[in-house]
């Protein structure tokens, strides 16, 4: 977009939006800067030529003037490329809107990039939706963390003894690294020895010692040479993990062990070239019980943020986060509805076996509802908390086998995390009772 000689000079769709005075709407957009080092949104009433602003230096824009409704400026984020601006717009009229955004800038010449502005209804903003400058709408937002992904950041974040087993003779902690075919040396620390592979025929294999039933966070870095295949074998099976490119880092697979020294390798797909990797083994113990043992007893999930609700009449759910192998076999928090007011509910499900725990929480059906929750689950209880409200348990019998379930969050109306907290351990309870003192 380029400044024509006026501060108020702006693009904008063909079409304008219609709204409805009171409601809230969410403005995003995605912006480089450009030779004015500004940016203008403007949202105005064409009818009454009455206009808000948000304005100003990007990465310090502010809310200017309001005559046209109310503005709320969430965030402004430096990101590769330009900058996102978030912000909730609430009009004082009825009626048809234009949105507009430009350089805000009195030179002629000076410009700003837009690669797109998105208006859409709810105080809360969501993920880009491919419109071609037409009104449309898209399947909601669903945040999903993976199992690896989990696994990974448990490692990352190793809160010993709670977390992990520590290394110890025959157990493995993070490799040091071996030659072609030998056994791997273990210690606590990622690194190690290089394993060279020289022949398209030969691999670079590399035992480990395991515990049947135990699960194995196993990483594949790439240090030089040609792109390779990389395997996990166990019992004279490869199960193939996967092309591991030039420069690539971080392939992440979880292995739950099924039979004695299983081993990582690596394969070169041209003979007479030589490729470099390293394979990073840990145990990991994941929030989910293995057939025959419990990996872990205790689990809290700690959520922050602001949730959507509509006041309805009849019963209702919105869940806050589930972490589900099936429907005998989850755990999660939810929020029940019925003729207006919120249960706060924890679900713990063990072979089959449901238990509830909550009781009435503070909320009051609303747009952005400040939440904070702590669920702490085990194999004997279930505790959950609302912050400054009330904090009770129950008893269970057994912790759900989740195995490699993702945890998801999935809600029927807009929600916005704030912090995600994610405790291994008895701590986890005395995080319960801190929400509510």
């Amino acid at each position: 977009m380029t400044s024509n000689g006026a501060t108020w000079h702006r693009g904008q769709p063909a079409d304008d939006v219609s709204v409805v005075s009171g409601d809230t709407y969410s403005v995003t957009a995605f912006v480089k800067e450009g030779t004015s080092g500004r940016c203008r949104l403007t949202m105005r009433n064409g009818d009454l030529a009455e206009e808000t602003h948000i304005l100003g230096p990007l990465g310090a824009l502010a809310v200017t003037n309001q005559t046209a409704g109310n503005a709320v400026l969430l965030r402004q984020l430096a990101v590769p490329g330009g900058h996102l601006i978030y912000c909730t717009f609430t009009p004082n009229f009825t009626g048809l809107m234009s949105v507009g955004i430009g350089p805000d800038s009195a030179v002629t010449g000076d410009d700003i990039t837009v690669y797109f502005v998105q208006f859409e209804e709810g105080n809360v903003p969501t993920s880009p939706i491919l419109s071609d400058g037409v009104a449309t709408s898209r399947a909601k937002d669903v945040l999903t963390l993976s199992a690896v992904t989990l696994a990974r950041l448990l490692v990352e974040h190793n809160q010993e003894p709670e977390l992990t087993t520590p290394p110890a003779p025959g157990l493995p902690g993070w490799d040091d690294g071996s030659s072609p075919g030998g056994s791997m040396i273990y210690n606590a620390e990622l690194g190690g020895v290089d394993v060279a592979n020289t022949t398209a025929t030969a691999r670079a294999n590399c035992d480990f010692a395991a515990e049947i039933g135990k699960v194995y966070l196993v990483v594949f870095d790439h240090l030089s040479g040609p792109a390779m295949a990389t395997y996990i074998s166990e019992g004279g099976t490869d199960y193939n993990q996967g092309t591991l490119s030039p420069g690539e880092t971080g392939r992440a697979t979880l292995w739950t062990a099924t039979g004695v020294a299983p081993n990582v390798s690596g394969r070169q797909f041209t003979g007479g070239e030589t490729s470099t990797f390293r394979a990073s083994i840990k145990e990991v113990n994941m929030p989910a019980r293995q057939d025959g043992q419990q990996v872990i007893e205790d689990l809290t999930v700690h959520i922050e943020g602001r949730m959507t609700y509509a006041k309805l009449n009849t019963y209702s759910t919105l869940n806050l986060w589930e972490l589900r192998n099936d429907a005998a076999n989850r755990i999660g928090a939810k929020v029940d509805t019925v003729n207006g007011t919120g249960d706060l509910i924890a679900v713990q499900g063990a072979d089959g076996v449901l238990t509830y725990t909550g009781d009435t929480s503070t909320w009051a059906p609303d747009m952005g509802v400040p939440f904070g929750v702590a669920t702490s689950f085990s194999t004997t209880e279930t505790a959950v908390a609302e912050r400054g409200g009330f904090s009770t348990t129950k008893a269970v019998s057994g912790f759900p086998y989740l195995g490699g379930a993702a945890l998801t969050f999935s809600p029927e109306s807009p929600m916005t995390i704030s912090s995600l907290e994610l405790r291994l351990g008895a701590s986890g309870i005395d995080l319960v009772q801190e929400l509510v003192a």
